[in-house]
């Protein structure tokens, strides 16, 4: 089987292996960015295409003739049109459970930082409030605890 990765400049600097990829396939092209009028004629002849942001619409997929299936290295399939992969035959899939700790945990930085209103405090260190407020604390901006609070 043919793959075609369409922009692996968008997912690894070079600190990714893709040997994995090389080994599940007889050869794959490895572009670091497609451009948008290139996609139809680079993918073509492939059977598989790796995609993380390049979009794959309806003529793109109509001249891929021995596309079976598209894999998307991010966790939307919103860059490739759904209804003319499934037309061709050609499955979609994405990476599932992608980051997902990281994910939880960002989300409870955000809901934090939004909470202590950190980037008003910041802002307000930056600017020497804090150094010259005439108490020990700096209550520019109120916050509020989690506790009690419901999401």
């Amino acid at each position: 089987m043919r793959g075609v990765f369409l922009d692996t400049s968008t997912v690894t600097d070079g600190d990714i292996d893709l040997g994995p990829i090389n080994a599940s396939l007889d050869a794959c092209a490895y572009n670091t960015l497609t451009a948008p009028g290139d996609i139809a004629a680079t993918i073509h002849a492939a059977d598989i295409v790796i995609s993380n942001k390049a979009i794959l619409d309806s003529a793109a997929i109509s001249t891929a003739r021995n596309l079976k299936l598209v894999c998307i290295a991010a966790t939307g399939t919103n860059n490739v049109d759904l209804k003319a992969a499934r037309a061709e035959n050609i499955d979609v899939c994405n990476v599932r459970a992608y980051a997902t700790p990281s994910v939880v945990e960002h989300v409870f930085m955000l809901l934090l930082a939004l909470n202590r209103r950190l980037s008003e405090h910041i802002g307000a260190v930056n600017r020497g409030n804090w150094q010259h407020a005439t108490r020990f604390s700096m209550l520019d901006f109120p916050f509020r605890e989690l506790h009690g609070q419901t999401l």
